[in-house]
C-alpha cells in the first residue's frame, strides 16, 4: 500500500530486504496490529476486531513522515474463547496467542528495530499482551501496547448516543467503524440490540464507563443474538469520526514514543 502523498509504502510485506535494513537504521517503529476472527451478532463481519485496528495502524504509520514508521503483517487471530459458542469465531488459547505475539517481536527486534508497538482490537487479548510486554522488557525489547477503545475513551463518551452498555460486543462503536470502513459487509436489517447487565456494579459492559472489578464473562449464556451492545445507532458517520479520533491519539503516541530513550 503506498502512500499516494509521499510515495511512500509502510507495509513491512511489501517492502525488499534491503529496504527494511535501511529503514532499522533509521529507527523505525514497527506496529503490530492484533485483533480476532470472532463473530459479531448476525449483522458485522468476523474480521471486525483485526479490520478496525489494522486500519488504524496503517493510516497513523502514513500520517508520520518525519520518521519511518512500518506496519508489520496483522495478526489475524486472537484468544476469543468465550465466542467460540457462536459459529464464525477461530480462538487461539492464551499461551497459544502470547508465543505468537512473542516471536513476532522477537523477530522484529532481531533485525534491529528497537521499538514496537501493539495495537490491539480485541478486548480478549488486552491482558495477554499487557503481560507480555512486561516480560519483553526483561529481554531488552522495548514494546508498547495500545487498545484502540481505550485510545479514543472521551471521543466514545462525546459522540456515543447509546445508553450505557451500548459500546460493548458488536454494539454502537464497532458497527458505526464497520460502517465507515467496510459497509459491504454489514447488514444493518439484522442488527439487533442486546445489553447486557453486569453481575456486580464493580464491573462495565461499556467502554466509555471504566469498570473497578474484572469479572469474565461468555457471551452465550447471556446473549441469544451474541450482541452485548446496541448497533441500532450506528452510522458511518460516527465511524468516520472515531476511526480518525484514533489514528489522531495513535499519531500523537507514536511521536512521543519515537523520543523516548531505550
Amino acid at each position: 500500500m503506498e502512500d499516494l502523498e509521499t510515495g511512500r509504502r509502510v507495509l513491512w510485506q511489501e517492502l525488499r530486504r534491503p529496504q527494511l535494513e535501511e529503514a532499522a537504521k533509521a529507527a523505525a517503529i514497527v506496529i503490530v496490529a492484533t485483533g480476532s476472527i470472532e463473530q459479531h451478532g448476525p449483522h458485522l463481519p468476523v474480521d471486525t476486531d483485526i479490520n478496525s485496528a489494522y486500519e488504524v495502524a496503517v493510516r497513523t504509520a502514513r500520517s508520520i513522515d518525519e520518521f519511518p514508521v512500518l506496519v508489520a503483517p496483522p495478526v489475524w487471530f486472537g484468544a476469543a474463547k468465550y465466542s467460540m459458542a457462536f459459529t464464525g469465531t477461530i480462538s487461539l488459547e492464551q499461551d497459544t496467542f502470547v508465543r505468537l505475539i512473542r516471536d513476532i517481536c522477537v523477530s522484529i527486534h532481531a533485525h534491529g528495530f528497537q521499538k514496537i508497538l501493539l495495537v490491539n482490537g480485541h478486548g480478549g487479548n488486552g491482558a495477554l499482551l499487557s503481560a507480555l510486554t512486561i516480560e519483553l522488557a526483561y529481554q531488552e525489547i522495548f514494546v508498547a501496547y495500545a487498545d484502540c477503545t481505550g485510545l479514543i475513551a472521551e471521543e466514545l463518551r462525546k459522540i456515543g448516543e447509546s445508553e450505557v452498555g451500548g459500546i460493548c460486543h458488536a454494539g454502537e462503536y464497532e458497527t458505526s467503524i464497520q460502517l465507515y470502513l467496510q459497509p459491504e459487509l454489514v447488514d444493518m436489517s439484522r442488527a439487533v440490540k442486546e445489553i447486557k447487565t453486569p453481575p456486580t456494579s464493580f464491573q462495565s459492559y461499556d467502554a466509555r464507563v471504566p469498570g473497578r472489578v474484572w469479572y469474565p464473562i461468555h457471551l452465550k449464556t447471556p446473549s441469544i443474538s451474541g450482541v452485548a451492545g446496541d448497533p441500532t445507532v450506528a452510522s458511518a458517520a460516527k465511524g468516520k469520526q472515531f476511526v480518525d479520533a484514533g489514528v489522531r491519539e495513535l499519531t500523537r503516541f507514536v511521536r512521543e514514543f519515537h523520543e523516548v530513550e531505550v
